[in-house]
């Protein structure tokens, strides 16, 4: 009788022969076949989030654990984090001594080409597990993206003279809290400011006149501006005077009175 201990199949229906190749003057001699079925391992997964707000471009950690279902039994060969439709990573798993871990961390940000699946809204983020030979449920949970900090400086005239001009151009600069130095708020977690759109308010009304997206600046993404021609009518009088509100928004939030301006618009 001969015996063989193998460890090497994969999960499914495997076909077994015996092969006798003997020594003369034995004839060699094969064995019926036999249908051999290998059934996947199993196991109980899980998924942790660190923040389950985070804001826009800031540092999250996604964990996924793996118990195997018979003690010292394989994890899958790894795990992919996804926000929506995003793929973050490709994460192996580690024995940490009881269970298996896989981690990513890192920004909360979109490839360089935006996939716009981390506007500030509502998410889900997935952890799919991928090995042929074990089957495990994949896990998800749902984060809320908040806007990131910005912060707005006014940069256009603050006394205008129309003329034959039908507009007065409104230009502000806005930041990425990470560029502003001293700023209580300022983290080191930098998003991209193309992401955010301006909309001018005429305060004593509190309407929108303009909303227009951050055009950033070509030598550093954190920086940018925003600028609209703002239709102006006087009527019958020869000057007026304007407060002028900037609110930040899309991926970015700011809209303090304190960067209110004061514009004099005349004929």
């Amino acid at each position: 009788m001969a015996s063989l201990s193998i460890a090497s199949l994969g999960a499914g229906t495997h076909s077994i022969t015996a092969l006798f190749v003997p020594d003369r003057p034995f004839a060699p001699s094969n064995s019926e076949s036999l249908t051999l079925t290998v059934n996947k391992a199993t196991g109980t997964a899980a998924l942790s989030l660190s923040v389950l707000t985070p804001q826009y471009s800031d540092i999250e950690t996604f964990r996924a654990t793996f118990t195997p279902a018979v003690a010292g039994g394989p994890a899958p060969a790894k795990v992919t984090f996804k926000v929506g439709l995003q793929v973050m990573a490709d994460a192996p798993f580690i024995w940490t001594g009881n269970v298996y871990q896989a981690t990513w961390t890192g920004p909360m940000v979109e490839s360089p080409v935006p996939t716009r699946q981390m506007k500030p809204d509502f998410h889900v983020v997935t952890a799919t597990f991928t090995d042929p030979n074990i089957s495990v449920v994949n896990q998800s949970k749902a984060i809320i993206i908040q806007a990131e900090d910005a912060r707005v400086m006014y940069t256009g005239p603050t006394a205008f003279t129309l003329g034959a001009n039908a507009t007065v151009p409104l230009t502000v600069t806005v930041k990425d809290i990470t560029a502003v130095d001293g700023d209580p708020a300022r983290d080191s977690y930098s998003g991209a400011i193309r992401n955010a759109q301006v909309s001018f308010v005429d305060r004593s009304t509190n309407m929108i006149i303009g909303t227009v997206p951050v055009v950033a600046s070509e030598s550093d993404p954190t920086i940018g501006e925003a600028s609209f021609n703002w239709p102006v009518t006087l009527g019958a009088a020869k000057s007026k005077s304007f407060t002028i509100g900037f609110m930040v928004g899309y991926y970015y939030r700011r809209n303090s009175p304190s960067d209110n301006v004061t514009i004099v618009v005349s004929k």
